[in-house]
């Protein structure tokens, strides 16, 4: 019994186009980056409230603030019309053409935004995932040690200080509202502002024990 064999000559381009796939969606519909997401708690005895996203929250309450670098437009022809922000159990909540946005709550776990088009529509890959540990932040009525502490802006030398006398600092963090971090001071009791505009800011510290306090602080020239 004879066969025939027949060789079938694919172009190698072909394959191409099947191995180059993700990389042509993800031209058509650029993903998100450098998602952050940020926990602020609302304290009771410092200034009690908080604007979460446009809702005023009182203390003790949380709410969460999500940030995010929009995705680089320059080769679709697609029209970004938004985001959604996914959580691993949670499923997701959609967001307008923002960069940013805050919801009441502490959303722990695993989080992520992709970017959402139309003409034609489609849905980007993932952004970096964060993982938010289960450990919520503890404000400054709350800490382990129970101890007070002052955190003040001296306008005359643009610093935030602390002045308690604790000296197991680890480090100062400064945050805008959207949860941004902006500057850390290790293992000081000072942080120098006097490059940030004047607004309010979210003042962080953390000891080395792992209690941590804040403070919101309006900063002015």
């Amino acid at each position: 019994m004879k066969y025939l064999v027949i060789l079938l000559f694919i172009p190698f381009t072909v394959f191409a186009q099947y191995k180059s796939f993700n990389e042509l969606n993800s031209v058509q519909f650029p993903s998100p980056s450098n998602f952050a997401v940020f926990i602020e708690y609302v304290e009771m005895g410092g200034m009690g409230w908080t604007d979460c996203g446009g809702k005023i929250l009182t203390a003790p309450d949380f709410c969460t603030r999500f940030s995010w670098t929009a995705p680089d437009l320059t080769l679709t022809e697609a029209n970004l019309d938004g985001y959604r922000i996914y959580h691993e159990t949670m499923g997701y909540f959609q967001v307008e053409n923002c960069t940013a946005c805050a919801e009441q709550g502490a959303y722990t776990g695993k989080l992520y935004v992709t970017a959402c088009y139309s003409d034609p529509y489609g849905e980007s890959e993932p952004s970096n995932v964060i993982e938010v540990s289960e450990e919520l932040p503890i404000g400054t009525n709350d800490r382990k040690d129970n101890q007070d502490i002052y955190i003040i802006y001296r306008r005359e030398s643009r610093a935030i200080e602390l002045t308690d006398q604790i000296a197991d600092i680890d480090c100062i963090s400064l945050f805008d509202l959207y949860g941004r971090l902006l500057k850390t001071a290790s293992e000081s009791e000072r942080m120098d502002v006097s490059g940030f505009s004047d607004g309010i800011y979210l003042i962080r510290v953390k000891y080395r024990n792992d209690a941590f306090a804040s403070r919101k602080l309006y900063i002015s020239k």
